[in-house]
């Protein structure tokens, strides 16, 4: 059994090669050496066994459980791969037919978990890292966020700001808990509580993972909302307000999807 060394794809490959190798080891170390340790000492594996996959899936804290560790043909996922050839739908695909592989995703029943999925190709292991948690819930709530913010740009054309105000805000909401489920403190009991989601995103934010713009309009509608549905006090809201404020949630809304199809958003540093 031998490590894998070099250059990999994925998130390992955008990192520092030093920084890269000793995470490579650590993730040898910590999850894939003691597994085949474990199996082999109660005779869970073949004499000759040979390392050519491993998975290790991380269990979302929403849903708890534990860490799982898969070998060779245990290992489930979608890959998206350059291939060297035309590749027809059906045709085999095996490992010297494959130079890279851009991104690894797990299957649907899985999409909440994260995951480090590593392949033999041939002699050079390609090791691929995706610890973000909950992407199978971040983009429901981000499909239900696109149809909140449908419905407030419905309420705008009509002049109707109490509507307005408190589907934007829902949109806002359901948007930033989308982008907070990914990181592993985006905990359900946390994420159930209007102060706790805005107070976590407006921090999030500041550090640069989210539109600073998105985090104040969020702020900015849940004081607006309270007047607008509980008539706690008189509303005062500006209309020339409304199209900044639906802009700048739709922002929002783009940020995290681009994190969960692969794309890296562009920095916004808040003002």
């Amino acid at each position: 059994m031998s490590r894998p060394a070099g250059k990999k794809r994925g998130s390992v490959d955008d990192m520092d090669p030093e920084a890269a190798r000793r995470l490579e080891e650590q993730i040898w170390e910590l999850w894939v050496e003691p597994e085949i340790r474990r199996r082999s000492g109660q005779s869970d594996l073949p004499p000759r066994f040979k390392l050519r996959a491993f998975q290790i899936l991380f269990a979302s804290p929403s849903d708890g459980g534990s860490t799982t560790v898969r070998l060779n043909e245990e290992v489930r996922a979608m890959a998206r791969i350059p291939p060297r050839q035309a590749i027809r739908p059906g045709d085999s695909v095996y490992a010297h037919d494959i130079e890279a592989i851009e991104e690894i995703t797990l299957l649907d029943e899985e999409a909440n978990r994260a995951h480090i999925t590593g392949l033999d190709l041939g002699g050079k292991w390609v090791t691929y890292l995706d610890l973000r948690y909950d992407r199978k819930r971040a983009v429901e709530h981000l499909e239900a966020a696109g149809d909140f913010l449908d419905a407030a740009y419905t309420e705008q054309q009509k002049g109707r700001w109490r509507p307005f105000i408190e589907n934007l805000f829902t949109a806002a909401e359901l948007a930033a808990k989308a982008e907070l489920m990914l990181t592993p403190t985006g905990s359900p009991k946390e994420l159930r509580d209007h102060n706790k989601i805005r107070g976590k995103y407006v921090s999030w934010a500041r550090l640069e993972n989210a539109p600073g713009p998105s985090s104040q309009a969020l702020a900015e509608l849940g004081k607006l909302r309270y007047p607008a549905r509980y008539l706690s006090k008189p509303l005062r809201f500006d209309p020339q307000r409304a199209d900044t404020l639906l802009a700048e949630v739709r922002a929002a809304l783009e940020w995290t999807r681009r994190r969960l199809i692969g794309g890296e958003p562009e920095r916004q540093r808040a003002e």
